[in-house]
């Protein structure tokens, strides 16, 4: 959905998706679960009522498990943060700093609608190569937009190449509510037929 140019996605409609992907990874963080280890947009579904919910969560858990971590294809790392793409073991299992970077991630083809890193034809391989080798620094390029300045900092401040200076979704979803006013960004009477008009 997010790459279909056909659907028009309003800053509003982005803004609940950015508010419910915060608190879904904030639920997730604050369970037993602790880590997402693998949120890509893929794993981002719209119910029928306009909501994003966060799917294949507890992975990471199911193959530490049985001691089996499957190879990751390339196209499947392209949301993995620098620090886990250079230590295989830890991607396994994931971290929170590393869910943070996938949001950043994420939030960047929400926001600009296009795939990771906006270079589709750009093989994964040397994206994750580029972003593995952190110098010089490798991240999606910011296009001209009318995103308001305070959230392209927030997915800025999500992909740095320091896990310890990403913040994290319970300080990004106190900073949304402040952005925000507090206010419930979601309109209800939001329908299909304003999102394919």
């Amino acid at each position: 959905m997010i790459a279909k140019k056909s659907i028009n996605l309003d800053w509003e409609f982005k803004l609940s998706l950015l508010t419910d992907l915060i608190k879904g990874m904030k639920f997730i963080h604050g369970s037993n679960l602790r880590v997402h280890g693998r949120l890509k947009s893929r794993n981002c579904v719209i119910d029928g009522r306009w909501v994003l919910k966060i799917t294949d969560f507890g992975i990471p858990e199911i193959y530490a498990l049985y001691n089996n971590y499957p190879p990751e294809m390339p196209e499947d790392q392209l949301w993995t943060a620098p620090e886990l793409l250079r230590d295989e073991a830890a991607a396994f299992v994931g971290t929170q700093r590393g869910d943070v970077y996938s949001f950043a991630i994420v939030l960047h083809e929400i926001f600009f609608r296009t795939a990771p890193y906006g270079l589709p034809d750009t093989p994964a391989e040397e994206i994750i190569g580029k972003v593995w080798a952190g110098d010089p620094l490798f991240r999606p390029e910011i296009a001209k937009t009318d995103i308001p300045p305070a959230y392209l900092e927030i997915m800025q401040r999500a992909w740095s190449e320091k896990p310890d200076h990403r913040p994290t979704f319970d300080e990004m979803n106190e900073h949304l509510k402040l952005m925000t006013m507090g206010k419930y960004v979601r309109n209800s009477s939001f329908s299909a037929k304003e999102v394919y008009h």
